[in-house]
């Protein structure tokens, strides 16, 4: 699957604003997006993933 560049997902700054704080401070160690379907929570994910070393574990939870 297409992953796409983390600058190149819109529309859910605030996700990805708690990505970053995420990935780089030494105290945040966990992250839960949710939103509807279709709101890009995976894609933004998956794009954070691919430049960082950091485990990412989808616990989908069903509709």
């Amino acid at each position: 699957m297409y992953n796409f560049p983390f600058p190149a997902v819109i529309g859910v700054e605030e996700a990805k604003r708690a990505l970053l704080i995420a990935l780089v401070s030494g105290d945040v160690r966990t992250v839960l997006i949710q939103g509807n379907t279709g709101s890009a929570k995976t894609t933004v994910v998956r794009a954070l993933s691919d430049v960082s070393d950091r485990e990412v574990i989808n616990l989908p939870l069903g509709t």
